[in-house]
C-alpha cells in the first residue's frame, strides 16, 4: 500500500534537489535487443546493469518514473557492515564459517560502492 505523502518524499528528496536530470526519453514504444533486461532504474537494478555490463553483456533498464525514484531516492545513503540482526542469527542458520562469509560480502559491498563512486564520479 502506498503511502499518500510517497511523491512529496520522492520529489523533496535532498537527491531529487540536487540532480540535473536529461529530458525524459518517454515511454519505450519500439523494441530494443539486449542480453539482459533489468527492470528498475534503483540501486539493485542499476548495481544489476552495471556488473552485467562489465562482464560483457549488452543491458537495457527500463524504469517506469526515472533513475533513483522511490526508495532508492529517498534512503539516507548510510552504507554499513553487518546485517539487520545480530551475527549470531546468521551463525546459528548458516554455521560459523558461512556466516564469515556473509560478513565478509557486507566489507566488500562498502568497498564497491566507494569504487563505483569513484569511477562514476558520484560527489
Amino acid at each position: 500500500m502506498k503511502i499518500s505523502s510517497e511523491p512529496k518524499l520522492t520529489a523533496d528528496s535532498y537527491y531529487e534537489a540536487s540532480v540535473t536530470r536529461p529530458l525524459s526519453r518517454g515511454a519505450l514504444m519500439s523494441e530494443l535487443a539486449a542480453d539482459v533486461c533489468v527492470v528498475g532504474g534503483g540501486l539493485a537494478g542499476l548495481s544489476a546493469a552495471i556488473e552485467l555490463r562489465q562482464r560483457g553483456y549488452s543491458v537495457v533498464v527500463l524504469e517506469a518514473k526515472h533513475i533513483g525514484w522511490g526508495a532508492s531516492g529517498r534512503n539516507g545513503g548510510q552504507a554499513i557492515a553487518g546485517l539487520a540482526c545480530d551475527i549470531s542469527v546468521i551463525e546459528k542458520q548458516l554455521g560459523t564459517e558461512a556466516a564469515k562469509r556473509v560478513w565478509d560480502m557486507t566489507l566488500e559491498a562498502i568497498d564497491l560502492i566507494h569504487e563505483r563512486r569513484a569511477a562514476f564520479k558520484i560527489h
